[in-house]
C-alpha cells in the first residue's frame, strides 16, 4: 500500500513519517473509503447537504461507482435512493448499489439513454411534489 499525493500524484510508502508530499500536497488513500472509491468524497458532501435540506428521496444516473457511493451514503442517513444504470453495467456494481438499500434501475441502451430516463423520472417526481419546476437533467 502507498499514499498518493493529492497534488502531484507522487506515491510514498505508507511507513513514511512525512506529513505531506514534498510538493505540498496531502496524502490520500481513497481505497480506505467505505466504497473503495474516490467518488465517496463528493457523495459524502452531496448527501450531507441533501440531509440538511430535508430531502427524503434521491435519484441519480451512473455507470456504477458514483451510484454506489451515493447509495451508500444515502442509505446510511435514511434517504431513499434510486440509481439508474445503463444495461451492460456489471452485476457486481448493481448488487453493490442494492446492498446499500437503493433501487437499481437498469435502463436499456447506453449512458445517454440512462441519463434521459433519469431526467424523466426527476421531472415526474418534481411534478408529483407540485413544485412546478423542471429539471435540467
Amino acid at each position: 500500500m502507498k499514499y498518493v499525493c493529492s497534488k502531484c500524484g507522487h506515491e510514498e510508502e505508507i511507513q513514511t513519517l512525512k506529513a505531506k508530499c514534498d510538493c505540498g500536497g496531502l496524502w490520500k488513500l481513497d481505497y480506505y473509503m467505505p466504497t473503495l472509491s474516490f467518488k465517496d468524497r463528493g457523495a459524502a458532501v452531496l448527501v450531507a447537504y441533501m440531509k440538511w435540506l430535508g430531502i427524503k428521496h434521491a435519484v441519480q444516473d451512473s455507470s456504477g461507482n458514483a451510484g454506489n457511493s451515493v447509495a451508500a451514503y444515502a442509505g446510511r442517513v435514511g434517504i431513499d435512493c434510486e440509481i439508474f444504470v445503463p444495461e451492460g453495467t456489471s452485476d457486481k456494481k448493481i448488487r453493490m448499489i442494492e446492498a446499500h438499500g437503493a433501487k437499481a434501475n437498469v435502463v436499456p441502451g447506453n449512458r445517454d439513454h440512462c441519463c434521459e430516463e433519469h431526467g424523466r423520472t426527476c421531472d415526474a417526481l418534481i411534478s408529483m411534489c407540485g413544485a412546478g419546476l423542471k429539471s435540467d437533467h
